[in-house]
């Protein structure tokens, strides 16, 4: 570990109870030497020397031991004389307070130190008295040995074959849209790429070769997006970089090959960019942990600790440093130090494009490389953290009964510490914070950075959080944007949710967008803001009846203070298009689907740091599906209870979730013989009732009840009586089912999900099982509504009018809105027309089908028929608010000029000519020569 090392959170000077620190200056060999010590006993007097006026690259070339079981009287200079023996010391640093192991310990630096690992061998040796003196490196990385064997065991050197790169290429080239315009344009890039494989091939290959990138290949250009409303200053810009395909080519190999080896050399406490783990994760394991603390009153603390521009701060050589340890070879080390030191950049002003500029530190935002490297870099204070708690000198909360200590979580630069509420942790905390700040160049941004407590005075909270120069927090608080630590049942909690939303309406300014364009939005974003906090917490009732009531104000035009008529009930809204509905999402659906994934993962027994946490916290529940979904303790955190009880929680598809999951017999020790879904279609206890009551064995899984006998199975089920002459027969019908199974011994248990192909869970798929109650006989017809070549603003206009629910003055009259009848109903024309048309526009529709089977022609005749109930309408409201009126002829010329502009301009199915189409679009749609 290379830099300054002073325990400081700051930048200042460590002071404190029991840690006060005494500087003194003294000639040693005619030079000065600067060292301090904890509490000398020579006085009381302090006197902090100005090091910092001392020349910068001295301190970023020491390097640090750390040194322990000495003397408790072993004084200050005496360990000066003995460690400069072995170099040039820069300073050494003993605090009197001792680690949890009653050992005090000490820090000493050495400047210019050519083989720190010689050294350190040398000092490992000094005795002192009776005293072997204990020495060693402070590491970042514990269990180095573990992550450097996993690291060896890919090649990741190794050459990639051309189908590796060619990947990497096109996925660069890659277009996804599925438009039109978007489909041409992916075929012109498949085209380019035929023109540049070759070039594209052989600069990979030199790279691999010879580790240099040709110059200009690695050059970008930074764009500065606004992170706030109005921006005023630097720090509220995010810079992006726009980085060439050349070089993106090779970071996107790279980071292909290292995200493959990450799960192995990154502690279990990050949980970002890896796969398997989930930045729900975090958010759900410091949840429990704090709930843990409050319900077993532990005084304990929370620190939120936030890096401030952290991509663009990282030092090129704690990177390198840290590459290194992790057990990469030097050809690694030589193609990431080349990728980051070949880089140049323009900043993007007004468009324009300044000076290229040299990188010298910091990792581009934009690089497909640069999230990994950050973990490398983030890997780091992890270490610090596990060393500082092996060492006694911190001490973090205990979940549990099993000792499982929960100390710091981390995703990417986002990162919060535990721990036990005491000076000593307080201390300990920003001394870990200064040394990373040191090493990694990370600084903490004091203004963001918080400090919770639990179970603590609001004296000590005052002290602590000046000693960390942070602010003082209070729960609920907001980890990943997600709020924790708070009561989810209290609407109270929600406020700044329900505020986002009322932001979010306020900017969109709905009421200068159509219809259609605001159920766009309702789908694309409304419905979407809270996909994050459902996928955690079980939301209120209340604050699902709040939000709806935003999102349908929304939807039909009303505002704060003003509201509008809802003409479609809510729940008819929420339904599926093909159903009759807008698709708006169900919240209380949603939300359960969302939940519903935790079932899904911890029944699989994913390894990983919150499948640990549950096990320690509530017991194992690995074989046990049916159990902890129901023997839940009342003392359980709310996020757990809701979590075993959601299979219930919806009155109208109780047990929705269990019944979706069938469980794939493997060997069958995971799965209870009775209680689970394993042969059938219902556990065996419903199907022999009888059987299961006088059985032995209702605890036992499907391997503990029978035997293997020279490769076949053998079933032995026991029985607390003889059985009686019907039971025999219950017992021979279960026989006959169970001699259809035999258990695979080389397989493990798996549970399927019956509602998707893969048999893997979907939010989708359980959305749609929520939602299967709300069925429709005419899905065809709701299917014709919502066509591709039909704008969203008329599909939405056709909806309402199929539904009967525009503002008609009929519609009008029956809502109270018009009081005089006599407009429409002593209207002789209007019975007229009665006796003639259809009895509503949905009858109408039904029944303008044309006699050909077509998709292209039917959907052309779908467009005709929207195109003239819009030009129809449109014309009523220009009769009824402007006073002008429009000849027929007039009407149905602007129809078919509508239906003409939507289908020329939504696909290419169609070849008639404008002409053809003006005077017959009829024969148009009916002759076959017409179309592709």
């Amino acid at each position: 570990m290379r830099g300054k090392v002073r325990a400081s959170f700051d930048g200042g000077g460590t002071r404190g109870k029991g840690t006060t620190q005494h500087w003194e200056r003294f000639e040693h060999r005619g030079k000065n030497r600067l060292a301090y010590e904890g509490n000398v006993a020579r006085g009381n007097r302090s006197r902090k020397p100005d090091i910092w006026g001392y020349d910068r690259r001295v301190y970023n070339q020491a390097t640090v031991f750390f040194f322990t079981n000495f003397s408790e009287d072993w004084s200050h200079e005496s360990m000066w004389r003995t460690f400069h023996k072995y170099g040039r010391v820069l300073d050494i640093y003993s605090p009197m307070r001792k680690s949890t192991m009653g050992s005090r310990f000490g820090f000493v630096r050495y400047l210019d130190v050519r083989n720190e690992w010689e050294l350190e061998l040398q000092l490992d040796q000094i005795r002192v008295g009776e005293y072997k003196i204990w020495v060693n490196r402070p590491r970042f990385t514990e269990n180095e040995s573990h992550k450097r064997a996993n690291a060896g065991h890919v090649e990741l050197g190794k050459a990639g074959v051309q189908r590796t790169y060619a990947e990497a290429v096109k996925g660069n080239l890659e277009i996804r849209s599925e438009t039109e315009k978007g489909k041409q344009a992916k075929g012109e890039k498949e085209q380019i790429w035929d023109v540049i494989k070759g070039d594209m091939m052989g600069f990979v290959d030199d790279f691999h070769k010879n580790g240099r990138l040709v110059r200009g290949s690695n050059c970008s250009f930074i764009v500065l997006l606004p992170k706030v409303t109005n921006p005023q200053k630097i720090e509220e810009f995010r810079p992006i970089s726009l980085i060439g395909v050349m070089y993106k080519v090779i970071a996107k190999l790279l980071a292909n090959r290292i995200n493959s080896v990450l799960d192995n050399i990154i502690g279990e406490c990050q949980m970002a960019f890896i796969k398997g783990r989930q930045i729900v994760d975090s958010i759900v394991i410091a949840n429990e942990t704090i709930d843990a603390a409050k319900r077993n009153k532990i005084a304990s603390f929370v620190l939120k600790v936030d890096f401030e521009k952290a991509y663009d701060k990282v030092c090129w050589k704690f990177l390198d440093y840290m590459i290194s340890r992790m057990g990469f070879d030097s050809k690694w080390r030589r193609w990431i130090n080349e990728c980051l030191k070949t880089a140049e950049t323009s900043i993007l002003l007004n468009g324009s494009a300044t000076r290229q500029v040299k990188i010298n530190r910091g990792l581009r935002q934009g690089d497909p490389l640069s999230p990994y490297l950050f973990l490398l870099v983030a890997e780091g204070l992890n270490g610090i953290i596990s060393s500082a708690i092996n060492h006694g000198l911190f001490e973090g909360i205990n979940i549990g009964n099993r000792g499982m200590i929960i100390s710091h979580l981390q995703f990417a630069d986002d990162s919060i510490l535990f721990g036990k509420a005491t000076e000593g942790n307080i201390w300990a905390a920003k001394s870990i914070m200064r040394i990373f700040k040191l090493a990694s160049g990370l600084k903490i941004n004091i203004q963001k950075s918080q400090l919770l407590g639990m179970n603590v005075s609001k004296e000590w909270m005052s002290k602590m959080s000046y000693i960390l120069s942070c602010k003082e927090g209070v729960f609920p608080c907001k980890y990943l944007g997600v709020p924790i630590g708070g009561n989810v049942k209290s609407t109270s909690m929600w406020k700044p949710l329900i505020e986002n939303f009322e932001k979010k309406l306020s900017s969109w300014k709905g009421r200068l967008l159509s219809f259609g364009g605001r159920i766009t939005l309702l789908n694309a974003v409304l419905s979407s803001l809270p996909v994050f906090t459902m996928s955690v917490h079980l939301l209120p009732k209340g604050l699902i009846l709040s939000l709806d009531k935003i999102r349908r104000n929304f939807l039909w035009g009303g505002r704060e203070g003003k509201r509008k008529i809802n003409w479609v009930s809510w729940d008819k809204v929420c339904k599926n298009k093909l159903m009759g509905g807008l698709g708006v999402k169900d919240l209380r659906k949603f939300n359960l689907a969302l939940l519903g994934k935790w079932w899904s993962r911890l029944a699989r027994g994913e390894e990983g740091l919150l499948y640990k946490t549950i096990n320690h916290k509530y017991g194992s529940i690995e074989g046990r599906w049916t159990k902890w979904v129901q023997e839940y303790s009342h003392r359980s955190s709310l996020w757990w209870r809701n979590i075993c009880r959601i299979d219930h929680l919806d009155a109208s598809n109780e047990g929705w979730l269990a019944g979706g999951f069938k469980l794939k017999i493997g060997k069958g020790n995971s799965a209870n013989f009775w209680m689970d879904t394993w042969i059938g279609d219902q556990p065996l206890v419903n199907r022999f009732p009888r059987l299961f009551l006088v059985s032995t064995d209702k605890e036992k899984r499907i391997s503990q009840m029978g035997i293997w006998r020279e490769a076949k199975w053998l079933w032995t089920l026991n029985w607390r009586r003889p059985l009686f002459e019907w039971e025999e027969d219950n017992y021979s019908e279960m026989l006959r089912l169970l001699n259809h199974f035999q258990p695979i011994q080389d397989r493990k248990d798996s549970w399927i999900w019956r509602h998707t192909k893969e048999g893997e869970y979907s939010v989708k798929s359980a959305y749609a099982l929520l939602s299967s109650n709300n069925q429709d006989s005419r899905t065809q017809m709701h299917a014709r509504t919502w066509s591709k070549l039909i704008p969203t603003k008329i599909s939405a206009f056709g909806w309402q009018v199929l539904q009967d629910k525009i503002p008609t003055k009929l519609n009008l009259y029956k809502r109270g809105i018009i009081t005089d009848p006599s407009q429409i109903i002593k209207c002789a024309q209007w019975w007229r027309f009665l006796s003639v048309h259809p009895k509503n526009c949905l009858d109408d529709f039904e029944q303008q089908k044309l006699p050909v089977k077509d998709p292209p022609v039917r959907a052309g005749w779908d467009v005709v028929w929207f195109s003239i109930i819009w030009s129809l309408w449109l014309a009523r409201n220009v009769r009824i608010f402007r006073n002008q009126e429009h000849v027929a002829d007039k009407i149905f010329e602007l129809a078919r000029l509508r239906a003409f502009s939507w289908i020329k301009g939504r696909t290419a199915s169609y070849s008639f000519s404008f002409h053809d189409w003006m005077l017959e679009p009829i024969l148009c749609l009916k002759d076959k020569r017409g179309t592709h």
